[in-house]
Protein backbone atom coordinates (compact mmCIF):
# COMPACT_ATOMS: atom_id res chain seq x y z
CA UNK A 1 0.00 0.00 0.00
CA UNK A 2 1.50 3.12 -1.06
CA UNK A 3 1.77 5.79 2.15
CA UNK A 4 3.42 9.06 -0.02
CA UNK A 5 1.36 10.78 -2.33
CA UNK A 6 2.22 12.41 -5.56
CA UNK A 7 0.48 15.88 -7.22
CA UNK A 8 0.25 14.67 -11.03
CA UNK A 9 -1.38 17.21 -13.56
CA UNK A 10 -3.69 15.60 -16.63
CA UNK A 11 -4.40 17.45 -19.22
CA UNK A 12 -8.01 15.60 -20.96
CA UNK A 13 -8.40 16.60 -24.78
CA UNK A 14 -11.64 15.37 -26.70
CA UNK A 15 -12.60 16.52 -30.05
CA UNK A 16 -15.25 14.65 -32.17
CA UNK A 17 -13.56 15.26 -36.01
CA UNK A 18 -16.46 14.95 -37.74
CA UNK A 19 -15.59 12.32 -40.23
CA UNK A 20 -19.47 12.31 -41.36
CA UNK A 21 -18.93 15.49 -43.13
CA UNK A 22 -15.56 14.47 -45.14
CA UNK A 23 -12.98 15.74 -42.82
CA UNK A 24 -9.90 14.20 -42.71
CA UNK A 25 -6.34 13.97 -40.99
CA UNK A 26 -5.00 15.80 -43.41
CA UNK A 27 -7.45 19.07 -43.58
CA UNK A 28 -7.20 18.85 -39.80
CA UNK A 29 -3.85 18.71 -39.15
CA UNK A 30 -3.72 22.38 -38.36
CA UNK A 31 -6.28 22.15 -36.01
CA UNK A 32 -5.11 19.39 -34.19
CA UNK A 33 -1.59 21.19 -33.68
CA UNK A 34 -3.60 24.20 -32.53
CA UNK A 35 -5.69 22.21 -30.02
CA UNK A 36 -3.04 19.70 -28.22
CA UNK A 37 -0.62 23.10 -28.27
CA UNK A 38 -3.32 24.82 -26.13
CA UNK A 39 -3.28 21.80 -23.98
CA UNK A 40 0.10 22.10 -23.14
CA UNK A 41 0.73 25.35 -21.95
CA UNK A 42 0.39 23.72 -18.54
CA UNK A 43 3.00 20.84 -17.93
CA UNK A 44 0.73 18.02 -18.10
CA UNK A 45 2.62 14.61 -16.82
CA UNK A 46 -0.18 13.01 -18.61
CA UNK A 47 -1.82 13.43 -21.83
CA UNK A 48 -5.53 12.14 -22.43
CA UNK A 49 -6.61 12.09 -25.91
CA UNK A 50 -10.04 11.11 -27.26
CA UNK A 51 -11.74 11.30 -30.66
CA UNK A 52 -15.32 10.84 -31.68
CA UNK A 53 -16.11 10.13 -35.22
CA UNK A 54 -12.55 9.64 -36.83
CA UNK A 55 -14.45 7.28 -39.45
CA UNK A 56 -18.06 7.86 -41.27
CA UNK A 57 -19.94 6.15 -38.73
CA UNK A 58 -23.16 6.93 -40.80
CA UNK A 59 -22.17 4.48 -43.54
CA UNK A 60 -22.26 0.96 -42.56
CA UNK A 61 -19.44 0.63 -45.14
CA UNK A 62 -17.54 2.31 -42.53
CA UNK A 63 -17.41 -0.64 -39.83
CA UNK A 64 -19.08 -3.75 -41.73
CA UNK A 65 -18.32 -3.98 -44.92
CA UNK A 66 -14.31 -4.35 -44.14
CA UNK A 67 -15.44 -7.51 -42.33
CA UNK A 68 -17.39 -9.36 -45.28
CA UNK A 69 -14.91 -8.19 -47.71
CA UNK A 70 -11.63 -10.89 -48.01
CA UNK A 71 -9.47 -8.09 -49.96
CA UNK A 72 -9.46 -5.90 -46.89
CA UNK A 73 -6.59 -5.86 -44.45
CA UNK A 74 -7.57 -8.30 -41.55
CA UNK A 75 -5.76 -5.25 -38.93
CA UNK A 76 -8.54 -2.72 -40.44
CA UNK A 77 -11.45 -4.96 -40.48
CA UNK A 78 -10.36 -5.54 -36.46
CA UNK A 79 -9.59 -2.16 -35.61
CA UNK A 80 -13.13 -0.96 -36.86
CA UNK A 81 -15.41 -3.69 -35.93
CA UNK A 82 -14.48 -3.65 -31.92
CA UNK A 83 -17.15 -3.89 -30.19
CA UNK A 84 -19.11 -7.14 -32.32
CA UNK A 85 -18.60 -9.24 -29.65
CA UNK A 86 -21.06 -7.38 -27.70
CA UNK A 87 -23.78 -8.05 -30.66
CA UNK A 88 -24.90 -10.74 -32.97
CA UNK A 89 -21.00 -11.46 -34.54
CA UNK A 90 -20.15 -12.31 -30.58
CA UNK A 91 -16.10 -13.04 -30.54
CA UNK A 92 -16.14 -13.90 -34.43
CA UNK A 93 -13.06 -11.20 -34.98
CA UNK A 94 -10.68 -10.63 -32.30
CA UNK A 95 -10.24 -10.71 -28.48
CA UNK A 96 -9.62 -8.07 -25.82
CA UNK A 97 -6.22 -8.04 -25.04
CA UNK A 98 -4.67 -6.68 -21.17
CA UNK A 99 -1.92 -4.89 -23.41
CA UNK A 100 -2.47 -1.16 -23.71
CA UNK A 101 -0.81 -1.35 -26.94
CA UNK A 102 -1.23 -4.16 -28.93
CA UNK A 103 -4.63 -3.73 -30.67
CA UNK A 104 -4.68 -3.20 -34.26
CA UNK A 105 -6.32 0.13 -35.61
CA UNK A 106 -7.87 0.97 -38.96
CA UNK A 107 -6.00 2.98 -41.29
CA UNK A 108 -7.48 6.68 -39.63
CA UNK A 109 -6.95 5.41 -36.39
CA UNK A 110 -3.09 5.03 -37.37
CA UNK A 111 -3.07 8.43 -38.69
CA UNK A 112 -4.61 9.88 -36.10
CA UNK A 113 -1.70 8.34 -33.80
CA UNK A 114 1.35 9.75 -36.12
CA UNK A 115 -0.15 12.81 -35.40
CA UNK A 116 -0.43 12.83 -31.85
CA UNK A 117 2.69 11.38 -31.04
CA UNK A 118 4.47 14.05 -33.39
CA UNK A 119 3.15 16.86 -31.39
CA UNK A 120 3.27 15.31 -27.96
CA UNK A 121 6.82 13.50 -28.76
CA UNK A 122 8.73 14.06 -25.53
CA UNK A 123 5.78 11.61 -24.02
CA UNK A 124 5.38 7.71 -23.97
CA UNK A 125 2.58 6.25 -25.47
CA UNK A 126 1.27 3.68 -22.76
CA UNK A 127 -2.28 2.78 -24.28
CA UNK A 128 -4.76 3.22 -27.45
CA UNK A 129 -8.22 1.84 -28.37
CA UNK A 130 -10.04 1.96 -30.90
CA UNK A 131 -13.94 1.39 -31.25
CA UNK A 132 -14.82 2.07 -34.76
CA UNK A 133 -15.28 6.51 -34.49
CA UNK A 134 -13.71 6.52 -30.88
CA UNK A 135 -10.31 6.46 -30.56
CA UNK A 136 -8.32 7.63 -26.93
CA UNK A 137 -4.69 7.90 -26.69
CA UNK A 138 -2.88 8.16 -23.00
CA UNK A 139 0.28 9.47 -23.07
CA UNK A 140 3.10 9.57 -19.92
CA UNK A 141 6.20 11.80 -19.62
CA UNK A 142 9.33 9.90 -19.33
CA UNK A 143 9.64 10.53 -15.57
CA UNK A 144 6.60 8.74 -14.66
CA UNK A 145 6.73 5.85 -17.08
CA UNK A 146 7.81 2.94 -15.01
CA UNK A 147 5.55 4.05 -12.67
CA UNK A 148 2.81 3.41 -15.06
CA UNK A 149 1.86 0.12 -14.50
CA UNK A 150 -0.84 -2.67 -15.57
CA UNK A 151 -1.85 -0.96 -18.67
CA UNK A 152 -5.25 -2.54 -19.83
CA UNK A 153 -7.76 -1.47 -22.32
CA UNK A 154 -11.17 -2.64 -23.47
CA UNK A 155 -14.75 -1.28 -25.34
CA UNK A 156 -18.24 -1.83 -25.48
CA UNK A 157 -20.19 -1.09 -28.39
CA UNK A 158 -23.94 -0.10 -27.50
CA UNK A 159 -25.20 0.52 -30.92
CA UNK A 160 -27.56 -1.86 -33.09
CA UNK A 161 -26.93 -5.18 -32.00
CA UNK A 162 -24.37 -3.95 -29.60
CA UNK A 163 -22.27 -2.96 -32.90
CA UNK A 164 -19.96 0.16 -31.95
CA UNK A 165 -21.05 2.95 -34.07
CA UNK A 166 -22.33 3.97 -30.23
CA UNK A 167 -20.69 3.17 -26.85
CA UNK A 168 -17.40 3.75 -25.22
CA UNK A 169 -13.20 2.95 -25.52
CA UNK A 170 -11.31 2.80 -21.87
CA UNK A 171 -7.80 2.81 -20.36
CA UNK A 172 -7.18 1.35 -16.80
CA UNK A 173 -3.61 2.05 -15.34
CA UNK A 174 -1.69 2.32 -12.12
CA UNK A 175 0.24 5.55 -10.73
CA UNK A 176 2.34 5.55 -8.36
CA UNK A 177 0.12 2.15 -6.15
CA UNK A 178 -3.51 4.40 -7.60
CA UNK A 179 -5.54 2.80 -10.35
CA UNK A 180 -7.00 5.51 -12.93
CA UNK A 181 -9.57 4.71 -15.03
CA UNK A 182 -9.74 6.70 -18.42
CA UNK A 183 -13.70 6.78 -20.51
CA UNK A 184 -14.14 8.14 -23.83
CA UNK A 185 -17.55 7.73 -25.41
CA UNK A 186 -20.02 8.68 -28.11
CA UNK A 187 -23.57 8.18 -26.49
CA UNK A 188 -26.97 8.05 -28.43
CA UNK A 189 -27.77 10.52 -31.14
CA UNK A 190 -29.73 13.92 -30.12
CA UNK A 191 -33.02 12.31 -31.87
CA UNK A 192 -32.93 9.59 -29.36
CA UNK A 193 -33.97 11.72 -26.38
CA UNK A 194 -31.53 11.98 -23.32
CA UNK A 195 -33.76 8.61 -21.68
CA UNK A 196 -30.81 6.33 -24.32
CA UNK A 197 -28.19 8.57 -23.53
CA UNK A 198 -28.46 8.18 -19.81
CA UNK A 199 -29.05 4.03 -20.60
CA UNK A 200 -25.75 4.35 -22.38
CA UNK A 201 -24.17 5.56 -19.89
CA UNK A 202 -25.30 2.43 -17.31
CA UNK A 203 -24.91 0.06 -19.98
CA UNK A 204 -21.03 1.61 -19.82
CA UNK A 205 -20.48 1.86 -15.80
CA UNK A 206 -21.53 -1.87 -15.99
CA UNK A 207 -20.11 -2.99 -18.97
CA UNK A 208 -16.95 -1.98 -19.45
CA UNK A 209 -15.03 -4.47 -18.31
CA UNK A 210 -10.68 -4.75 -18.20
CA UNK A 211 -9.51 -8.18 -18.80
CA UNK A 212 -7.24 -9.81 -16.43
CA UNK A 213 -3.60 -10.81 -17.27
CA UNK A 214 -0.56 -12.98 -15.60
CA UNK A 215 0.91 -9.93 -14.42
CA UNK A 216 -2.30 -8.07 -12.59
CA UNK A 217 -2.82 -9.21 -9.34
CA UNK A 218 -6.28 -10.41 -8.16
CA UNK A 219 -6.99 -7.17 -6.39
CA UNK A 220 -6.61 -4.98 -9.23
CA UNK A 221 -10.07 -3.86 -10.70
CA UNK A 222 -11.75 -4.66 -13.51
CA UNK A 223 -15.13 -2.10 -13.60
CA UNK A 224 -14.87 1.28 -13.89
CA UNK A 225 -15.82 2.03 -10.63
CA UNK A 226 -13.53 0.00 -8.66
CA UNK A 227 -11.06 2.64 -9.73
CA UNK A 228 -9.36 4.91 -7.62
CA UNK A 229 -9.98 7.65 -10.18
CA UNK A 230 -11.91 8.28 -12.59
CA UNK A 231 -11.88 10.31 -16.10
CA UNK A 232 -14.71 10.45 -18.48
CA UNK A 233 -14.66 12.20 -21.91
CA UNK A 234 -15.99 12.35 -25.31
CA UNK A 235 -19.31 13.48 -27.02
CA UNK A 236 -22.27 12.47 -24.80
CA UNK A 237 -24.64 14.25 -27.25
CA UNK A 238 -27.14 16.03 -24.58
CA UNK A 239 -29.04 18.67 -25.72
CA UNK A 240 -30.44 21.78 -24.30
CA UNK A 241 -34.40 21.23 -23.66
CA UNK A 242 -35.58 24.45 -25.23
CA UNK A 243 -37.04 25.75 -28.52
CA UNK A 244 -34.14 25.93 -31.12
CA UNK A 245 -34.90 29.84 -31.68
CA UNK A 246 -34.73 30.46 -27.52
CA UNK A 247 -31.31 28.38 -27.34
CA UNK A 248 -29.97 30.13 -30.33
CA UNK A 249 -31.28 33.85 -28.66
CA UNK A 250 -29.82 32.79 -25.61
CA UNK A 251 -26.27 31.83 -26.74
CA UNK A 252 -26.37 35.13 -28.85
CA UNK A 253 -26.97 36.87 -25.27
CA UNK A 254 -24.76 34.34 -23.64
CA UNK A 255 -26.98 33.13 -20.72
CA UNK A 256 -25.19 30.60 -20.14
CA UNK A 257 -26.39 29.89 -16.46
CA UNK A 258 -30.64 29.87 -17.64
CA UNK A 259 -29.11 27.33 -20.63
CA UNK A 260 -27.25 25.05 -18.37
CA UNK A 261 -30.92 24.43 -16.38
CA UNK A 262 -32.08 23.32 -19.39
CA UNK A 263 -29.01 21.16 -20.29
CA UNK A 264 -29.75 17.32 -20.34
CA UNK A 265 -26.60 15.83 -18.68
CA UNK A 266 -27.36 18.61 -15.79
CA UNK A 267 -30.68 17.89 -15.51
CA UNK A 268 -30.30 13.91 -15.55
CA UNK A 269 -27.55 14.51 -12.84
CA UNK A 270 -29.82 16.45 -10.68
CA UNK A 271 -32.61 14.37 -11.07
CA UNK A 272 -30.53 10.89 -10.44
CA UNK A 273 -31.33 9.24 -13.39
CA UNK A 274 -27.48 9.46 -14.80
CA UNK A 275 -23.94 10.79 -14.07
CA UNK A 276 -24.56 10.31 -9.78
CA UNK A 277 -21.05 10.92 -8.10
CA UNK A 278 -19.65 12.52 -11.13
CA UNK A 279 -18.76 16.65 -11.07
CA UNK A 280 -17.68 18.42 -14.42
CA UNK A 281 -16.10 21.92 -14.41
CA UNK A 282 -18.22 25.18 -14.53
CA UNK A 283 -19.23 25.60 -18.10
CA UNK A 284 -18.16 29.28 -19.16
CA UNK A 285 -18.23 29.05 -22.91
CA UNK A 286 -20.85 28.22 -25.72
CA UNK A 287 -21.80 25.45 -27.38
CA UNK A 288 -19.42 23.55 -29.16
CA UNK A 289 -21.92 21.76 -31.36
CA UNK A 290 -23.35 22.21 -34.09
CA UNK A 291 -21.46 24.84 -36.46
CA UNK A 292 -21.03 24.83 -40.15
CA UNK A 293 -18.15 23.73 -41.16
CA UNK A 294 -15.03 26.10 -41.20
CA UNK A 295 -17.47 29.08 -39.40
CA UNK A 296 -18.62 30.82 -36.69
CA UNK A 297 -22.23 29.93 -37.53
CA UNK A 298 -24.35 27.52 -36.02
CA UNK A 299 -26.25 24.71 -38.07
CA UNK A 300 -27.72 26.91 -40.83
CA UNK A 301 -28.77 23.34 -42.82
CA UNK A 302 -32.37 22.70 -43.21
CA UNK A 303 -32.45 21.15 -39.80
CA UNK A 304 -30.90 24.25 -38.06
CA UNK A 305 -29.79 21.83 -35.29
CA UNK A 306 -30.10 24.15 -31.90
CA UNK A 307 -26.26 24.43 -30.04
CA UNK A 308 -25.56 22.07 -27.39
CA UNK A 309 -22.76 21.47 -25.11
CA UNK A 310 -22.72 18.12 -26.32
CA UNK A 311 -18.56 17.82 -25.65
CA UNK A 312 -17.90 17.07 -21.97
CA UNK A 313 -14.89 16.31 -19.67
CA UNK A 314 -16.43 14.71 -16.52
CA UNK A 315 -15.08 12.61 -12.98
CA UNK A 316 -16.23 10.76 -10.45
CA UNK A 317 -16.32 13.35 -7.51
CA UNK A 318 -13.23 13.03 -4.65
CA UNK A 319 -10.96 15.12 -3.00
CA UNK A 320 -8.19 13.58 -4.74
CA UNK A 321 -9.33 15.55 -8.12
CA UNK A 322 -9.34 19.23 -8.93
CA UNK A 323 -9.69 21.11 -11.75
CA UNK A 324 -7.38 23.55 -13.10
CA UNK A 325 -9.08 24.79 -15.95
CA UNK A 326 -12.08 23.76 -18.05
CA UNK A 327 -12.03 25.31 -22.06
CA UNK A 328 -13.58 25.05 -25.69
CA UNK A 329 -11.14 25.58 -28.50
CA UNK A 330 -11.68 27.61 -31.41
CA UNK A 331 -10.80 25.11 -34.32
CA UNK A 332 -13.47 25.41 -37.27
CA UNK A 333 -12.50 21.94 -38.93
CA UNK A 334 -15.39 20.31 -37.65
CA UNK A 335 -18.94 20.23 -36.91
CA UNK A 336 -18.05 20.45 -32.68
CA UNK A 337 -15.55 22.94 -31.34
CA UNK A 338 -12.95 20.79 -28.52
CA UNK A 339 -12.90 20.90 -25.27
CA UNK A 340 -9.87 20.67 -22.69
CA UNK A 341 -9.56 20.12 -19.10
CA UNK A 342 -6.71 20.43 -16.64
CA UNK A 343 -6.99 18.63 -13.82
CA UNK A 344 -4.88 17.71 -11.06
CA UNK A 345 -5.05 14.25 -9.78
CA UNK A 346 -3.29 13.24 -6.15
CA UNK A 347 -2.19 9.31 -6.84
CA UNK A 348 -0.26 7.07 -4.35
CA UNK A 349 -1.81 8.01 -1.12
CA UNK A 350 -2.82 5.70 0.80
CA UNK A 351 -6.49 3.68 -0.12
Amino acid sequence: MATSSKDLVFAVSTWNVGASSGASVTSQAEGLDAWLRAATTTAADIHIVAFQEIININEAYSYVETAINPLNAPARAMGVLGGLDNGLFGGLFFDKKADGLDEPLSAEADMWEMEVCKRLATYKLVAKQQLVGMMVFVLVAQQHADECTSVRVTYKGTGPLGVGNKGGVAVSLGLYGSTVCIINSHLAAGSEGPTARDEMFHALVNGLSFPRSPSNAATWPTLPMEHDRLIWCGDFNYRINLGGDDVRARVARGEWTELLAADELTQSKASGAAWGGFEEGPVTFAPTYKYDLNSDEYDTSKKRRAPAWTDRILWRQCEQIKLLSYVRHEIRESDHRPVSAVLQLTVGAAQ
